[in-house]
Parts: structure tokens; C-alpha cells; sequence
């Protein structure tokens, strides 16, 4: 392949780069740099692909304004290095063309819960070095968030593919459609020599007050099953983190009515800034610092706020609280609440299992990855997760 070096060309090939040192799995991207810029192209694509399995995806979907790109030194002269960019190339091109060779049995099994990005990392390593892999994960198709919880107007499903096609010759044998529980999951690890959870953060945190109510919606259902709403709706979407930024856009597709509320000011939102100004540029009108207090119903759908006020603690600590009597109602349609979510921790919960920093356990045979490990995280910070616990399975 040829690629456009000059979208790297002002790289100063810091000895102590920052941007590697901002990557949350610390990617040598002056070496890379350096690679293309000597027509070694072949060469900084298996780089990026061995360091990182989803390469092709983390250039995509990374929060680049704080991790590569924002770190660049020349951010100083509003001229960073857009790394993500020459990775994007680079990732996608290998992936098209890319088979594994896997390695001859070496007579192991391994049961793996989930297949996200850490499932799919994981079980990939794992494939290449001998090991039989079973992969279980409730969706039809593997990639968890990235083919049910980000939408196709930021991330091509066709990617995803080629990861799923990458999986299937390695020869794992994929379970799809399979909600494993505490009891099949004693049943699953019986049958193999390890076994490794990995399943998402796919339960959505509930405000407590009207959620049960038929307008009531949480986003991840929303990306997740695709569902669509009338154009003449009024939407509301509750949250200021990357899944709210998807769901806001997702809607915002179907009605223009489409609203973002967050409990604190836009700058406190969690979310990757270019998602946030995505959002913006979109024209969709963000409220902050209003507080869901409360769905109800009567005498018409809609949402009860607070209003929210920042302050600074003795210590210099910003922080948003609720103002006492403030509270308003907001009519709408239909509203989305993205407020938080979590992993289904009821697998090993009531095994004593002990769980410790780097992702082994109290067991011997049995290990935690990805969301299961770090709660709702990245798909870098998932890859991340992964390369701790290879060192057991040498």
C-alpha cells in the first residue's frame, strides 16, 4: 500500500514522546512514524496489529483529544501530529488482507464469557498460541459494543466483520445467542481448563423514580436493538457520557426534536470532546446542569429537574449540587436515560472469587478482563487488560 506521509510529516520524533506516553497501551508511535516515513509500511502495520488487535478500530473510536493527539508537543503551535489517522490507514489496509497462523494444539481449552473487544482479544492470542476457544456472548454476532452499542454513523460494521471472519479462522467455535448463567456457567468451566470472563457493562443504571413507565427508554436498549421513533416526537436524552453522545445522534436522526440533558456543565461531561462537539454540530441543543429527579406521567409524560449549581470545596474541588426548591418539569415524548452502567457481576459473585489488580483471581483457572475488571471502560483500555493476563498462559 502507499500512504499519505505528510499527515505525519511534522512529527519531531520526540525521545521521550508524549503522545506514547498518553496511549493507555502505550503504542511507540514516533517508531511507526518513522517506519512509513522509510517505506517500511509492511513493517509498522504488523507492529500496530501485534501490539494491539484492534488497531484498526482504536484509530477510529479512541478519545484522541486526550490521549495521542492531545498530548502532542505541538499542540503548542496548534499543529499536533493526527496519528490516529496514518493508524486508521495503515490497520484497515492489513486487516482486509490479514489470516492468522495459529500454532498446533497444545491439547488446552479455554471458555471465554463475552466477546467484546476483550473476549475477541483474548480469545485471539489465545487461539494463535494452540489453544481451543470457546467464545459464548448473548448477541448473534461477535463484537459486543462495537457492532450493538456504537452506531453505524461512527463506526463501519464492515470493520467488525473482518475481525468476526479473523476469529472464525483461528478456529474458535463461537456460541452466539447464549446467555450464560450462574448455573451454566459452573457447566461450561467443568468442560475446559480455564476459563476467562469478559462480559460488558450491558446493565443500565435506573434513576430510581418513573423508569418503568412506557416512555421510558435506556440508551443502551436504544442503540443496541436499533430502535427508531417518530420524527414528530420529542426526545430526551438523559447523560454526558459517550454512550448519551451516540444515543442523542442516533435520535436526533429520526426527530429533530431531539434534546441532551446532563446533571453538570457541558465542560464536566465524561464523554470524548469530539463526540461532544459532534453533538453540537449537529445542532442538538445540550441543558446543563439539570438534574433528573424523576419520570412521570401525569398529567403528561415528562421528566421532573433540578436545577444544578457548581461550587469549589475547601480544597479547590469542583463539584455539582442540586438547588433545594428548584425543581421543574420538562414535557417530552420519549426519554432516554444514559446515566451509567454496569457489568452483570452474578457469575462469580457468589463464588468467593477474589479478583486481583491484573485481572487473575483467587482461582488458578479462572480470570476477569475488560469491563468485568475495569467496570465501563474503553476498547484500549479493554485490549489492555488482556495483555496482563497472557503472562499466565505462557
Amino acid at each position: 500500500m502507499s500512504v499519505d506521509t505528510t499527515i505525519v510529516s511534522q512529527c519531531l520524533h520526540c525521545k521521550n514522546a508524549r503522545c506514547q506516553a498518553a496511549c493507555p497501551i502505550h503504542t511507540d508511535i514516533p517508531k511507526v512514524i518513522e517506519w512509513v516515513q522509510q517505506g517500511k509500511e509492511s513493517q509498522a502495520q504488523q507492529y500496530l496489529f501485534d501490539h494491539n488487535f484492534f488497531s484498526a478500530i482504536c484509530a477510529i473510536v479512541c478519545d484522541h483529544s486526550r490521549q495521542c493527539y492531545g498530548h502532542c508537543i505541538l499542540n503548542f503551535k496548534n499543529d499536533p501530529v493526527p496519528f490516529y489517522q496514518l493508524e486508521a490507514a495503515l490497520s484497515l489496509d492489513y486487516l482486509r488482507h490479514y489470516h492468522p497462523m495459529v500454532q498446533p494444539s497444545n491439547q488446552k481449552s479455554v471458555a471465554i464469557i463475552g466477546a467484546g473487544p476483550a473476549g475477541m482479544t483474548v480469545a485471539f492470542k489465545l487461539a494463535c498460541r494452540g489453544y481451543t476457544i470457546d467464545l459464548y456472548d448473548k448477541h448473534e454476532q461477535m463484537g459486543g459494543v462495537l457492532r450493538y452499542g456504537i452506531p453505524d454513523f461512527r463506526l463501519d460494521k464492515t470493520i467488525v466483520d473482518q475481525y468476526q471472519r479473523i476469529l472464525l479462522e483461528c478456529g474458535i467455535c463461537f456460541h452466539g445467542s447464549t446467555i450464560v448463567d450462574p448455573v451454566m456457567v459452573k457447566t461450561i468451566a467443568a468442560m475446559h481448563d480455564d476459563l476467562i470472563y469478559a462480559n460488558g457493562a450491558w446493565i443500565a443504571r435506573k434513576l430510581g423514580q418513573g423508569d418503568e413507565l412506557p416512555f421510558v427508554y435506556s440508551a443502551l436498549d436504544v442503540l443496541e436493538n436499533h430502535i427508531h421513533f417518530d420524527s414528530n416526537q420529542k426526545i430526551i436524552v438523559l447523560g454526558g457520557g459517550n454512550v448519551a453522545m451516540d444515543a442523542v445522534r442516533h435520535c436526533h436522526r429520526d426527530s429533530p426534536n431531539t434534546l441532551l440533558y446532563y446533571r453538570k456543565q457541558i465542560a464536566d461531561m465524561p464523554a470524548n470532546p469530539d463526540e461532544i462537539q459532534a453533538v453540537k454540530d449537529e445542532g442538538i441543543e445540550i441543558h446543563e446542569l439539570a438534574a433528573p429527579v424523576r419520570f412521570v406521567d401525569s398529567p403528561q409524560n415528562g421528566i421532573i429537574f433540578s436545577k444544578g449549581e457548581t461550587l469549589i470545596d475547601e480544597k479547590g474541588k469542583k463539584y455539582t449540587r442540586m438547588v433545594e426548591g428548584s425543581e421543574y418539569f420538562v414535557a417530552c415524548d420519549i426519554a432516554i436515560s444514559a446515566i451509567s452502567q454496569s457489568v452483570d457481576d452474578t457469575l462469580w459473585k457468589d463464588d468467593g472469587l477474589t479478583i486481583h489488580e491484573d485481572g487473575s483471581t483467587s482461582d488458578p483457572h479462572v480470570y476477569v478482563i475488560g469491563d468485568a475488571l475495569l467496570k465501563p471502560a474503553t476498547v484500549v483500555e479493554a485490549v489492555n487488560s488482556v495483555n496482563n493476563i497472557l503472562k499466565y498462559f505462557d
